[in-house]
């Protein structure tokens, strides 16, 4: 039988925050690149706002519903 651990919520987020920061900077560079300065910024705020919650839920729900790994 496998134990599960019980993961904080608050590791969680800061989980969300680090990975949305990293993201948002290699889009925001290959944006850049290849459509300019503002296309790269445009898009980096967006989503620096929007996947954090996106990915959260897709965490919190992970480890409460897949019984895998």
């Amino acid at each position: 039988m496998i134990d599960f651990i019980k993961i904080s919520p608050k590791r969680d987020i800061l989980k969300t925050i680090s990975y949305r920061i990293a993201s948002s900077v290699i889009g925001f560079f290959v944006l850049w690149i290849f459509f300019g300065i503002m296309v790269g910024i445009s898009f980096s705020l967006f989503e620096l706002f929007c996947k954090p919650l996106l990915y959260y839920i897709h965490e919190r729900m992970w480890y409460r519903y897949i019984k895998f790994g």
